[in-house]
């Protein structure tokens, strides 16, 4: 499998959108309940909301508590791109404590054509984003061109300084102190996703104002969300077509590249 694998079918489309969060059901996992119970019918809801291509890893990942979770949770993200072609862009999991396993699935993911990790979260080990054992893993992601999805957090800032290389994506809104000082990071973009994110008014506002409308992406968080009320956010507060079609796709594709 080549970069050209995950391509989105629909990107030349007029008001094509792609969900640059999304998290799929991992169905046969005990410790996480989706409200979905198949893979393929989270895709189909996507799709009928207005989704034409989707970033995603699975729960199991997103909550690895073990090796095997990080083995299976990218495995299936793998299978699962191949399956979904042309609509789902595969990240992967990596976690701090079980860093030999994290290094091969970054090469893995990277041979297959996904340069992208994440969404990382902090809940299932409990590491900050600059513990040592997540910085060895940081580095790897900047010299080979990753980008890295976080959980929003403080501490992205000093990562972005400690590795300007890097690309970030900080997942859902921060506080106003926060976002400020993370719009001044040039390699840190900004995803509207999620409980603090673009469903609530003025947030949207805010971070273009602080970020600038090239460096936020579009995202939803499902599928704990609905995309269809987050494209209505963008479309209500984001008058300018052009401007739409940065949020929905181009940013993420000029991140890409």
């Amino acid at each position: 499998m080549n970069k050209q694998s995950f391509r989105f079918n629909n990107i030349l489309k007029t008001n094509c959108i792609i969900d640059a969060h999304v998290h799929l059901p991992s169905v046969h996992w005990p410790h996480h309940k989706s409200f979905f119970d198949s893979v393929d019918s989270a895709v189909d809801y996507l799709k009928k909301a207005g989704i034409d291509g989707a970033v995603f890893n699975t729960w199991q990942g997103v909550f690895s508590k073990s090796a095997r979770d990080v083995d299976e949770a990218n495995a299936d993200a793998l299978n699962l791109a191949k399956i979904y072609n042309g609509f789902l862009y595969p990240g992967a999991v990596i976690n701090p404590l079980f860093n030999n396993e994290s290094k091969l699935w970054l090469e893995k993911f990277r041979d297959a054509g996904s340069i992208w990790a994440g969404e990382l979260v902090l809940q299932n080990h409990g590491l900050p984003y600059i513990a040592p054992e997540f910085l060895k893993l940081f580095e790897i992601c900047a010299k080979h061109n990753h980008i890295v999805q976080l959980h929003q957090d403080k501490d992205i800032i000093k990562l972005a300084a400690h590795f300007p290389q890097l690309r970030i994506v900080c997942s859902h809104i921060p506080e106003s102190s926060t976002l400020l000082q993370l719009a001044k990071c040039k390699n840190v973009w900004l995803d509207i996703s999620g409980s603090i994110g673009g469903l609530v008014i003025g947030q949207i506002e805010k971070s273009v104002k602080a970020f600038g409308i090239d460096r936020v992406l579009f995202g939803s968080d499902f599928d704990g969300y609905e995309p269809a009320s987050f494209i209505a956010r963008v479309n209500s507060v984001i008058k300018n077509a052009q401007d739409r079609e940065k949020i929905f796709k181009n940013n993420f594709l000029s991140l890409l590249k």
